[in-house]
Order: structure tokens, then C-alpha cells, then sequence
């Protein structure tokens, strides 16, 4: 969006704002806070590197630290958050799905490649994992399937293509290696990096855990269908400082924080 109509549908926003509330140090109306929930890495880090040019802009962020992805989708449909940013598209769609709210995404932002991590083989001798090894792997609908997909790219399973991203254990079709499976909450995966013979991670699980790209024996390519999104409620889509939000996390200060501080481990989306 031009930066221009950003500005001045800010400027109508801050104006019509609560009449009557509290005023500034400089006469105009204080600013509404905008609510978003996040989870730590990256999430959370972006938010803060981009408050500052959010707050010149009059948006001022309150960021809210999620521990897991249970509760900042149900935090937006009620009304205790206006927006959040911790989830993919896909992991959106299932979650709208099964739970009839009306959340949308307002923008893409990055793209945190799915990865095999492991302490136990090293990163070019994936193919002598040994049979009836133990594998992690996240237990939501949204990330199994994926997770699965990814093992097959590694060249360790066969999955039904048919069953495309909602494939689950059962769709697997030959399992060479016998390959046992360890089903968790996605932000417990990386937990069993010490008593598995392989996780599958999701990459803001990485993060948080310390693991680095180049630790990683397979990875997603750039081609992931799963960019992470700031989600908010239908009504809330046209709000300018949600505008402004996705603005900023996808400008310049942002993009140079993911390639340099994230390198690898978070990328930019188209």
C-alpha cells in the first residue's frame, strides 16, 4: 500500500479515535494500542525492531508473548487481541475450519523452512539412520502432514500424494527404515532432540531451542507453501495500523533483521 495513504488514513484514524479520551503531551488524542499476540522468535523479536518506526507513525504495538499456539487465534476472536502473528497459512486455514471464526490473514511476512535436526547422526549421514529409529514430529494437523512430506523428501518414507498436506501416519506407504514416531505439541518436538534419533522442527522451535541452520541435515527449500502471517478479525483487515503493522514487517528493517540475525532459519516471503 502507498505509504502516503498509510500516513493519512493513520492521521483520520488517530483523529476519530475515542472522542472525549485521554489527550497527549501535544494536545492530540492518545493512540489505541494495537493488541498483538506473537510468539517469541521470531515473531516477537520482529515486532520490536519495527515498534519504533510504528510509533513514529502513531501506531503504538503491545506486544503479547505466546508460549505455544493454542491460544492467540482464540485471543483474536474474542476481542482480547486485534492481531497476531505466530502461525503459518495453512495451520490458519485448519484452525478457521475447525473452529467456524471468522479470523483472516492481513498479510504474509516470512517464510521459518521446516528442518531435521538430530544429535545423534550427523548432517551428511541421514541415510544410515538406523532402523526402527525414534522421530519427533509435531502432532497438529497443519504440521504433520508436512512434517511427513518433508521425511519424504529426505528420502527416509513414502507418503500417499493423494492426502497431500492433511496426510497422517496412516498414509504413509513404505516406512524402509521402520521408523517409530514420537506425536507432540509442536513447541515440545525440540524437547526430544536428546532422546529421539531424529526431530522434525519447525523453525521458530529451532530458534527458540538455539539450533542453527547449519546444524540442520534436510531442510525445506524456498518453494515452502507455509509463509507465517499476521492474522486479524474480518472486520479489523482495513484498520490502518494493522495496514501499517504488516507495512513495517515487511519493509527494509525487518527484511534485514531476518537475513542477517535469522539467517537461513528465517526468510523473507514473496
Amino acid at each position: 500500500m502507498n505509504r502516503s495513504f498509510c500516513a493519512a488514513a493513520l492521521a483520520a484514524f488517530a483523529a476519530s479515535a475515542q472522542p472525549g479520551g485521554a489527550a497527549s503531551p501535544a494536545g492530540g488524542a492518545v493512540p489505541i494500542p494495537l493488541r498483538v499476540g506473537a510468539t517469541a522468535v521470531p515473531h516477537a523479536v520482529l515486532l520490536r525492531a519495527v515498534a519504533p518506526e510504528l510509533e513514529a507513525q502513531g501506531v503504538r504495538l503491545d506486544i503479547r508473548v505466546y508460549g505455544d499456539y493454542a491460544r492467540p487465534n482464540i485471543d483474536v476472536a474474542r476481542g482480547a487481541l486485534d492481531a497476531n502473528f505466530f502461525q503459518t497459512e495453512p495451520y490458519l486455514w485448519r484452525w478457521r475450519g475447525a473452529h467456524m471464526q471468522p479470523l483472516v490473514v492481513a498479510g504474509r511476512v516470512h517464510v521459518e523452512p521446516m528442518a531435521l535436526f538430530s544429535r545423534k547422526l550427523k548432517p551428511d549421514a541421514l541415510a544410515q539412520i538406523r532402523s526402527g529409529a525414534i522421530v519427533a514430529v509435531p502432532e497438529d494437523p497443519a504440521n504433520l502432514g508436512r512434517a511427513l512430506f518433508l521425511l519424504q523428501k529426505a528420502g527416509l518414507l513414502l507418503v500417499d500424494e493423494r492426502r497431500g498436506l492433511d496426510a497422517v501416519l496412516n498414509d504413509i506407504t513404505d516406512n524402509p527404515h521402520k521408523l517409530k514416531f514420537r506425536l507432540l505439541p509442536a513447541q515440545r518436538v525440540a524437547e526430544q532432540i536428546s532422546s529421539t534419533d531424529l526431530v522434525v522442527l519447525n523453525g521458530n522451535f529451532a530458534l527458540e531451542a538455539g539450533l542453527k541452520p547449519e546444524q540442520e541435515l534436510y531442510r525445506e527449500g524456498s518453494d515452502s507453501l507455509f509463509p507465517n502471517v499476521v492474522v486479524c478479525r474480518e472486520e479489523l483487515v482495513t484498520d490502518p495500523r494493522v495496514i501499517a503493522l504488516v507495512a513495517a514487517l515487511r519493509g527494509p528493517t525487518a527484511k534485514k533483521l531476518l537475513l542477517e540475525k535469522f539467517a537461513g532459519a528465517a526468510l523473507p516471503a514473496q
